[in-house]
């Protein structure tokens, strides 16, 4: 199995990562221990996460980070390999746009 990550979610890790660092001071690895942790989980369980929608005939996937309340959306564009689209912050009130 192997993860694939869009620009944007590329993007997007980056910045919540920079963020949670200089913004968390009590738990400032947080973030990128559960992300660390989820991905794992995706390479060994690829259908992690509830069923969201559907792109380019593909079924995407929602991952909850429990601990930071953030969202990986996730699909399978091929058997072996999980793209990661995008991650999403839960405080923002609505689903992003895929």
């Amino acid at each position: 199995m192997k993860l694939v990550y869009a620009p944007r979610a590329q993007r997007e890790i980056a910045r919540a990562l920079k963020w949670w660092s200089e913004n968390r001071p009590d738990a400032p690895t947080l973030l990128g221990d559960e992300l660390e942790e989820h991905l794992d989980k995706l390479l060994e369980q690829p259908d992690l996460g509830a069923p969201w929608g559907e792109r380019r005939g593909h079924e995407i996937r929602k991952v909850l980070l429990p601990r930071t309340k953030k969202k990986l959306f996730v699909m399978r564009p091929t058997p072996d390999v999980v793209r990661i689209l995008c991650l999403w912050g839960g405080q923002r009130g609505r689903e992003p746009k895929l």
